[in-house]
């Protein structure tokens, strides 16, 4: 018998064909136990196939080139991106070796074997076996047991082994099979094989793996005694999930078993354990779709915060913030139907947030070059949190029937729904905030520094609405908008801090603030989220026996969050204090710094300013600093100035005592406007006038945030220091400059001014000697002679 020529096919309206594609022969003979194949040949440009033999007796083997086979498909199917390559050889045999006992055994082996498909890993294997065998027992030629049955897979370091571990008795209805798994090898050659059954898309992967289960299959369940899954030096990553796994050793072991009878699931038992996270998972029971879907267990579990965080972030882009702490908690799940709830709680010990710069845009860095300074932000000894979660998949709603969070300092209560949960997730939250501004004093002064005290304990209510997602994505304050002018799937917005379609408002006090020197009284604060702003209301709050007048509004559009005030005054007659000296007002008026008393008033208004929190050095601003008038006492920068304008006057007038004016213990603040300018990490001001005495000071320049200087003190030269001395007439009106650098606890004046003061002091002292004498002669000599 022949066959299998001629085949034809039209492609894009032109013929193709294939002349001999497939040739099939076999001989084949009727006996008196049974038909008998001599010869069953079938062969085709790529493949070949041969059979001989009777039902007790026989062999067959395939040979096959198969990227030819798929080259010559292409012609008739298109495959698009489907590519497969490589050789296939196998063989299988047959034997009833005795009269009770059937035999066969057969092996495939793949060479330089390669499988293609889109959204899928490629699949290569340099030389890929597969072994069957199996033996069966037979009662007059019908078969009643399989005692031995193995399917063996093996390539250069990859072995899977599936073997009977009792003998299987029949009829084949009702028989239970009990079998043994065991694989070993690389994940990364193991991923590919298993993608026919689960879906890999995105991943990449790489570790050993060692796999043992004993199950028993029969036609109503799948049983699972034990199975146990180790995976050591486990690298897997996802990006376009964002999860990045690393992990010396992951074990996993469970037991249970597949109902197919019911579409049931149930493990009773599950444990994972790894360097991160440890989880026991009991009486999972999952009823897969049909009449009814339902899913309930508990599940137990602990974790490492930091390397948890670590599952989260990329390896090639640093870190800027880390998580520490250990949490402990439990998940309680149902799902009936359309509707499924969680219960869940997690309480953490030791937590600490902690942050560190981030390098500037453009330059690449790898992440040992980051400075391993991290600046803690926030520690807590315990949290714990909780909560209640139900999601109904017929509506695609999520009630959040309960979320908390209760630590030393804040206990956190939150309530609302999310409405399309699938799509544009239509959050509408609300909640309230009880605090204690006295413990939350302690972190924030790691970020803000120790001259910040909080005190109160308040409660804080709040409410917001907005979508989670947005259909089209970017980086926009007001609106975020893809690159593509494609329709984008609704995704996670991660540009926008608090994206701009959220709205909400919030309420908070305090009974006390000392904010860098600044003593605030009690507050009711009051604001208004729209467009990623948050508008407070006006504040007019007592400060220092002062008023602090402001409409302050804080852009949450990106990070860093800046703090913005509009033009207008900012602080009425506040009280001159040493505390405000030592910490900020030194930065406008560098003279006031380290004063050992102080007395007075000032108001400040703004012109503009923006802060970013918490990073407080980009500051931008511009102002004017009002004095009404004051007196402080002098600081070590202060008595720099005051000791170079002392020999200034000692200069011109040495005969002047100055003992008083030693004992001089207060500079005195006339009333002034001083104009200042905050920019790239300096503030800078103009003619900041002091007293002490009659000596006058004037002052400008800059002071940076890391309290470095860069100032120039004028000393009027005053008319009463020259008098009458004729040398010095060309001295009034005057003003000696005087160079400041140097920092605030190591001033450095350039008193080089002085020298050239005191030489040019010397020289018309010369000049107006010799010039008396010379009058003196010329009078004696033409001048009227004396009467006689």
């Amino acid at each position: 018998m022949r066959g299998g020529a001629d085949l034809a096919a039209i492609e894009d309206g032109r013929p193709v064909a294939w002349k001999e594609p497939i040739l099939v022969s076999a001989d084949f003979r009727y006996t008196a136990d049974g038909p008998v194949i001599d010869q069953l040949v079938c062969h085709a440009e790529f493949m070949d196939v041969v059979a001989s033999g009777r039902w007790n007796s026989g062999s067959a083997s395939i040979q096959g080139d198969l990227n030819r086979m798929v080259t010559e498909l292409g012609r008739l199917v298109d495959l698009g991106e489907f590519r497969m390559g490589g050789r296939i050889d196998g063989r299988l045999q047959w034997e009833q070796s005795l009269a009770e006992r059937w035999e066969a055994n057969g092996r495939i082996e793949l060479r330089e074997f390669e499988l293609a498909m889109a959204d899928m890993l490629p699949w290569k294997e340099d030389h890929l076996i597969v072994d069957v065998a199996g033996q069966a027992r037979l009662d007059q030629g019908e078969v009643t047991e399989i005692p031995v049955a193995s399917f063996d897979l093996r390539s250069a370091k990859d072995r899977l082994t599936v073997r009977l571990t009792e003998a299987v008795r029949l009829p084949w209805p009702q028989a239970s099979w009990p079998l043994q798994l065991q694989a070993h090898g690389l994940l990364e050659t193991w991923l590919p094989r298993l993608q026919p059954m689960v879906s890999l898309q995105g991943w990449q992967a790489a570790g050993t793996i060692d796999l043992t289960a004993n199950a028993t299959v029969d036609p109503q369940r799948v049983a699972a005694e034990t199975m146990r899954l180790v995976v050591r030096d486990l690298r897997a990553q996802n990006r376009e999930l964002g999860v990045f796994l690393d992990e010396p050793t992951v074990r996993i072991e469970t037991a249970g078993f597949w109902d197919l009878d019911a579409n049931l699931l149930n493990a009773a038992d599950t444990t994972l354990t790894s360097s991160t996270v440890a989880l026991r998972a009991r009486e999972i029971q999952i009823q897969l779709p049909g009449d009814r879907t339902s899913i309930r267990g508990t599940i137990g579990y602990r974790g490492d915060l930091n390397r948890l965080a670590g599952w989260f972030q990329a390896p090639d882009q640093p870190s800027t913030s880390r998580l520490n702490g250990s949490a402990t908690g439990t998940v309680v799940a149902t799902h009936d139907d359309q509707s499924t709830q969680l219960d869940w709680t997690m309480d953490v010990v030791d937590f600490a947030y902690a942050t560190r710069d981030q390098p500037a845009a453009g330059v690449p860095v790898r992440a040992v070059s980051l400075p391993q300074s991290w600046q803690e932000i926030w520690r807590e000894a315990s949290i714990r949190f909780a909560g209640r979660q139900r999601y109904d998949s017929a509506d695609d709603r999520l009630h959040i029937d309960r979320l908390s969070i209760a630590a030393a300092e804040l206990q956190l209560e939150v309530q609302g729904q999310i409405d399309r949960l699938m799509d544009q997730a239509e959050a509408d939250l609300k909640g309230t905030l009880e605090y204690d501004l006295a413990n939350v004093t302690r972190n924030l002064q790691a970020s803000f520094g120790e001259s910040i005290r909080l005190a109160g304990r308040q409660q804080g209510r709040f409410q917001i609405a907005g979508p989670l997602r947005s259909a089209g994505s970017t980086a926009s304050s007001a609106s975020l908008v893809t690159s593509s002018s494609r329709p984008q799937a609704a995704t996670i917005s991660t540009t926008a801090l608090v994206p701009a379609a959220w709205r909400g408002s919030a309420r908070a006090g305090w009974q006390s603030v000392d904010l860098h020197g600044l003593q605030l009284g009690p507050a009711d604060l009051q604001a208004t989220l729209r467009h990623s702003v948050l508008q407070l209301d006006p504040l007019n709050v007592s400060v220092s026996q002062g008023r602090i007048l402001a409409e302050p509004r804080l852009d949450l559009s990106a990070l860093p969050v800046r703090l913005m005030l509009d033009q207008g005054p900012l602080l009425e007659n506040v009280h001159i204090s040493p505390e405000l000296c030592e910490t900020w007002l030194k930065y406008v008026a560098p003279i006031l710094s380290d004063a050992t008393r102080a007395e007075g008033t000032f108001s400040l208004t703004l012109d503009n300013a923006t802060v970013p929190v918490p990073d407080s050095t980009l500051t931008t601003a511009r102002g004017v600093l009002t004095i009404h008038g004051g007196r402080v006492g002098p600081g070590p920068l202060a008595q720099e100035f005051l000791g170079a304008a002392q020999q200034v006057r000692t200069i011109l007038d040495s005969s002047r005592s100055n003992r008083g004016d030693q004992a001089t213990t207060w500079l005195v603040l006339p009333e002034q406007q001083v104009p200042f300018e905050v920019q790239r990490g300096r503030v800078h001001h103009r003619g900041l006038t002091v007293m002490a005495g009659d000596l006058v000071l004037r002052t400008s320049g800059s002071v940076g945030f890391d309290q470095t200087l860069a100032l120039m003190a004028e000393v009027p030269i005053q008319d009463r220091w020259i008098a009458d001395r004729r040398p010095l007439q060309g001295l009034k009106g005057t003003t000696l400059q005087l160079p400041v650098q140097g920092s605030f606890s190591q001033p450095k004046a350039d008193r080089r001014a002085l020298a050239d003061l005191n030489q040019q002091m010397m020289r018309d002292a010369a000049s107006g000697a010799l010039e008396q004498g010379i009058g003196r002669g010329l009078q004696q000599l033409f001048g009227p002679r004396p009467e006689r």
